[in-house]
């Protein structure tokens, strides 16, 4: 079992680096027609002036053109979605019944999805507060599937109250405050992304640049910060506000949050994994600016440069948790049945 979700891990991974690999672009085309229709079934009393063009995965609206690719599929939920019915114990039938009935529940809201965006064409933008608000309801029917499935297939909550001594009604409030967490991250976004408000996301790109611009000059290479732009003679790098990693320190802090565990060591534990991430960031800003000096402002990796940062530490993030639970959650677990 642990070798088909590594298996399912590397295939992800090759088919983003080589999204033109044939198998790929012919589940992402059919998918993405599948959608299209379904979206086009429910526009079907307001398309006035919608155009839906098949042979391109696109809608145009309003003059603009909204392409339906991977953004609407959910595929990080349908992931997750799918390595809980395959680590839990239950026929093969119940197994693809429940993930199909998943798969369907996702088709439905994501061409609900895409009906919104075409109405407005102008929502489909990363720092849209409609945006962020329809992707809330991804995660909630994740937890509503899972707890779901696992309360007809019950040895993984056995298993997790066995081993770190959990009871049951436990798992209920986890959930519930997860369902919390979820929507604070999104309206943590909309604040990072609002030009209205002081804390947003430009402080904390600055705040990176400029200690990046620190070492990197450090090193012999004078650079200028001009706004968002580290430049010199030889190479330039922007930074966007989804380049700081905001998820990333979200989603690890929460977790920590919501696990058992004594106060005093969460007040060390969550900053200890900020910094890390936050020093992590700046040495890839370091890294891929003097990969740009020397490669005369081309950048010539064969990786794409959010994975650089991504998978790596993703791996730390994992690692922290499992400190946490190990180390910290499970004593906690003990004290409170004492």
């Amino acid at each position: 079992m642990f070798m088909i979700i590594v298996f399912l891990f590397l295939m992800a991974v090759i088919f983003k680096m080589h999204p033109d690999n044939p198998l790929y672009r012919l589940f992402t085309k059919s998918y993405s027609g599948i959608l299209m229709m379904l979206s086009q079934i429910m526009l079907k009393l307001n398309s006035a002036g919608v155009i839906f063009d098949y042979t391109k995965n696109t809608i145009i609206s309003n003059g603009k053109t909204i392409s339906i690719n991977e953004f609407f599929y959910s595929l990080n939920q349908l992931a997750i979605l799918f390595i809980v019915v395959l680590i839990t114990k239950s026929t093969y039938q119940d197994k693809l019944i429940f993930f199909f009935t998943g798969f369907i529940v996702y088709s439905i809201y994501n061409s609900l999805r895409i009906v919104i965006h075409t109405l407005y064409p102008g929502t489909l933008y990363i720092k849209n507060e409609l945006f962020n608000l329809l992707l809330i309801p991804q995660w909630i029917i994740l937890l509503w599937l899972i707890a779901l499935y696992w309360q007809k297939n019950p040895q993984i909550i056995n298993f997790l109250s066995k081993k770190y001594k959990i009871r049951k009604g436990q798992f209920k409030s986890f959930a519930v405050k997860l369902s919390f967490a979820i929507v604070a991250y999104y309206l943590m976004l909309i604040v990072f992304y609002s030009e209205d408000f002081m804390l947003n996301g430009q402080l904390l790109v600055h705040a990176l640049l400029n200690a990046s611009r620190y070492f990197i000059n450090l090193l012999g290479y004078d650079t200028l910060l001009i706004g968002r732009i580290l430049r010199n003679e030889q190479a330039a790098l922007y930074m966007d506000d989804s380049c700081v990693g905001i998820n990333l320190i979200f989603l690890f802090a929460v977790f920590v949050i919501l696990m058992p565990g004594a106060l005093k060591h969460k007040l060390w534990f969550i900053p200890a994994g900020i910094i890390f991430i936050m020093i992590y960031n700046i040495a890839r800003i370091v890294l891929i600016f003097l990969s740009l000096v020397r490669n005369e402002g081309e950048y010539l990796l064969p990786i794409e440069i959010h994975d650089i940062f991504t998978y790596p530490v993703l791996l730390f993030t994992f690692f922290m948790w499992m400190i946490w639970i190990n180390k910290f959650a499970g004593k906690e677990f003990k004290k409170r049945l004492q």
